[in-house]
């Protein structure tokens, strides 16, 4: 009797638990369905109105002129809409991250003797800024006004010249979406916090048409080391649903043919070695100039409208000493230049200092693809001085810059993979792994949590 009980329990059991995964299996195939055809169709209109305008100001150059227009249209829009201080992404991590993680960032950074270093036993590791998050700033919420406010202010700083990517923007659009669509269904905190990471996913899936790494980043990027894994199947229909959106919409996937490779030997590590390091080393003084600029131009120009008009006299003034329009907006054509093995050697270096100056003063945009044409620039300089394949190098320097800006090693294999196929797998582990070791503690997002040291 007791064993005949015990298995009709059992099953009893096993019936109820199989009941529930179901039910919550088609929840999230519902809500992520939902999340990746509006955060896919708001983002792929965006994609294509950049693609468009880009092409539009190629035509005709004296829109660089406008800069400094857009830019009191961009202050004046935040403002009406009290968003002085934008929190941009960092307000999204930061909605999504947990509060046992804000507590523990909260006591290392009090407690840290040097907050830009590791310390030896830390059990979160700092970020470049010292602002961090208070405990409480997991109930932060996540503005709908943020969609069409970031979506009207990059278009504005791409038609006229700034240089500023797209991504962030992106990911900012599918965040606010899906946290709008969170609210409206009155769904409970952490399900809000799912829906927004597979809103950041949808967002990165239409925007590059990636849809495999898009499903981890969103995972990766809150607190690196501590993967939220209820959020794989959600992240994942949301990416594909967007990703097949955005195709359908005529928004083509990026992707880029590595023209050459090399042999796998000895001495070929050791320069792709070389190249790692310094690509980690760009990504820190990336990352580093993103965080300082802005508090530069506030140094010397505390009204913001001020602020934006000399950050965009600035960048007006190096375009035309420049003479060319490859700086401008995303600089797309210069990823496709390195690739071909066709750059000035210091692309990398104008670029870098462009997109900081662009978006330290108060400009809109992202900064990952900057950091790919950064990266590729690089790797093919590198590559010509190594005697190695500038087309690989410039691959290369892609995955190594974006790793090291973001400290997401697993999403850039898998997004080396859909940019560049399987070719030369190695190389490409060997330049993340490398570049997410030395990069330190820097990063994009300030509201990013690192777990554990990287040394």
């Amino acid at each position: 009797m007791d064993s005949k009980f015990s298995f009709s329990k059992y099953i009893s059991v096993m019936y109820k638990n199989c009941k529930h995964n179901i039910f919550v299996l088609l929840k999230w195939l519902v809500l992520s369905s939902l999340v990746g055809v509006i955060s896919g169709a708001v983002v792929t209109i965006f994609k294509l109105i950049i693609n468009y305008i880009t092409s539009f100001r190629e035509e005709h150059s004296f829109l660089l002129f406008f800069l400094p227009i857009a830019g009191l249209l961009i202050v004046w829009s935040y403002s009406v809409c009290g968003l002085k201080k934008d929190p941009g992404i960092n307000l999204i991590i930061s909605s999504i991250r947990d509060s046992k993680l804000n507590t523990l960032k909260q006591l290392n950074t009090n407690t840290s003797p040097n907050k830009h270093n590791a310390p030896q036993n830390s059990i979160i590791s700092p970020v470049v800024d010292d602002i961090y998050a208070t405990t409480n700033a997991v109930e932060k919420t996540v503005p709908v006004k943020l969609t069409p406010l970031i979506f009207i202010a990059t278009i504005l700083t791409h038609i006229c010249g700034g240089s500023a990517g797209r991504t962030g923007a992106a990911l900012q659009i599918g965040g606010s979406v899906s946290s709008g669509i969170a609210s409206l269904l009155q769904l409970e905190k952490n399900d809000k916090k799912i829906m927004i990471m597979s809103g950041i996913s949808a967002g990165f899936a239409a925007i590059l048409g990636t849809p495999i790494s898009a499903t981890i980043f969103s995972m990766e990027v809150v607190c690196v080391g501590n993967m939220h894994y209820p959020a794989l199947v959600p992240c994942l229909f949301a990416s594909i649903i967007a990703s097949f959106y955005a195709k359908g919409l005529g928004a083509k996937p990026e992707s880029f043919r590595i023209l050459e490779t090399i042999d796998f030997n000895l001495v070929n590590i050791l320069k792709i070695l070389l190249i790692a390091i310094i690509c980690a080393l760009i990504s820190m003084l990336f990352c580093v100039c993103l965080h300082t600029f802005p508090k530069i131009y506030e140094r010397f120009f505390k009204n913001p409208y001020i602020r934006i008009l000399a950050g965009a006299v600035i960048v007006v003034l190096i375009n035309i000493l420049l003479s060319t329009t490859d700086f401008q907006g995303l600089g797309r054509g210069l990823i496709v230049k390195a690739i071909k093995g066709d750059v000035v050697p210091y692309a990398f270096i104008v670029k870098l200092l462009l997109t900081a100056l662009t978006i330290g003063c108060g400009f809109k945009g992202g900064e990952i693809m900057p950091s790919f044409v950064i990266g590729s620039t690089l790797g093919c300089t590198l590559g010509h001085l190594l005697g190695l394949s500038p087309s690989l190098c410039a691959a290369l320097g892609i995955a190594g810059l974006f790793c090291g800006v973001t400290n997401c090693p697993i999403t850039t294999i898998l997004l080396s993979f859909e940019l560049f196929g399987y070719n030369s797998v190695l190389f490409f582990l060997i330049v993340i792994s490398i570049s997410y070791m030395m990069s330190g503690y820097n990063s994009l997002y300030r509201e990013q949590t690192i777990l554990n040291n990287k040394l």
